[in-house]
């Protein structure tokens, strides 16, 4: 067994939650950055609607706070992107303007968002609602997002090799692929497994 593979059998550690800050207003996204940090988030932050949605997909963070009113992709045009993505459309949404009723009008509820908040918005109380969906997400089992974590390193993997990289039991595997069909695509079916090269009932994501 190599490290790599070491290093996925072992059972998950928890791990800092993960916020991506979304404001065009630099002085505003850094002092949101700093508090999460200092309340020991991992944070991510982005300066407009287009390298939020870029950095979302390649971080995948557990929150997204998204300002609305941004130059090139404003805030509601990015939620619904999110939205409507297979990755990241699970992903809360906190939304922050100081126009709420214009917000509404132009359809920020519709978009998606989870939260909707008003500027100016004290970190303390932004923090409050962050945390409140990071714990709602985390009452979902967690291994259904280990098993799409796996499949999105190994594509096709058979349930055998699956169970011995998360040390999950088969049973427990096979409940966890039930649970992620339901929003993720995945193709099951008897073929020679590319890891232990048994033929093997393999899991591979078709999307």
């Amino acid at each position: 067994m190599n490290a790599v593979d070491r290093r996925e059998s072992e059972p998950s550690r928890a791990r800092p939650a993960s916020i991506l800050i979304v404001d065009d207003v630099h002085d505003t996204r850094e002092l949101y950055a700093l508090y999460f940090r200092h309340k020991g988030f991992t944070v991510f932050t982005a300066n407009d609607g287009i390298n939020a949605l870029d950095t979302a997909l390649s971080t995948e963070p557990d929150v997204i706070v998204m300002d609305l009113a941004m130059p090139g992709l404003d805030g509601i045009t990015a939620t619904q992107k999110l939205k409507k993505n297979e990755r990241t459309h699970k992903t809360p949404v906190v939304i922050l303007t100081g126009f709420p009723m214009q917000a509404i009008a132009d359809g920020a509820i519709e978009a998606g968002a989870d939260v909707f908040l008003t500027k100016p918005c004290l970190p303390e109380d932004l923090e409050q609602h962050v945390r409140r969906l990071v714990d709602a997400a985390s009452e979902t089992t967690p291994d259904v997002a280990q098993l799409a974590g796996l499949l999105r390193r190994h594509p096709q993997i058979c349930t055998a090799c699956a169970a011995a990289k998360l040390a999950f039991t088969l049973e427990r595997v096979l409940d966890a692929v039930v649970e992620l069909t339901k929003t993720i695509a995945v193709e099951q079916g008897q073929r020679p497994c590319p890891i232990c090269e048994r033929t093997q009932w393999v899991l591979s994501l078709t999307s």
